[in-house]
């Protein structure tokens, strides 16, 4: 079965946030939801109030990859959605501030992008 080339994705889970290192860390967590929206055939997304669009960064049979940085050991950026169990996974490291989430996606009706200005 074909899947289809626009949709939406709404995603569920839980985050954690932790601020500094050691003792002195400060960690907090919390429940999330987002909407992703996705057109594979362009490899464009954008997310909740899509103010504007990304390009996916990967996009496999089994997997959409809608951001992977890994500059060096304190920035690291991804954002990830396995597209046969819906598991989505995000981690983003910026010195001492780590924010990781997980959860599971779901598909919904596409609700379309934000129109060009040119």
């Amino acid at each position: 079965m074909a899947a289809a080339a626009a949709f939406n994705l709404i995603c569920s889970g839980t985050g954690l946030t932790v601020v500094g290192t050691g003792p002195s860390a400060k960690t907090t967590s919390d429940d999330f939801t987002m909407v992703y929206r996705i057109d594979l055939d362009g490899r464009r997304y954008c997310m909740d109030k899509c103010e504007s669009t990304s390009q996916l960064e990967a996009v496999t049979d089994t997997e959409l990859v809608f951001k992977y940085l890994n500059n060096s050991e304190t920035l690291a950026s991804f954002v990830k959605v396995n597209r046969e169990s819906g598991a989505y996974l995000s981690t983003i490291k910026i010195g001492s501030f780590t924010s990781m989430r997980s959860g599971t996606c779901v598909p919904a009706p596409f609700t379309g992008f934000p129109a060009r200005k040119f």
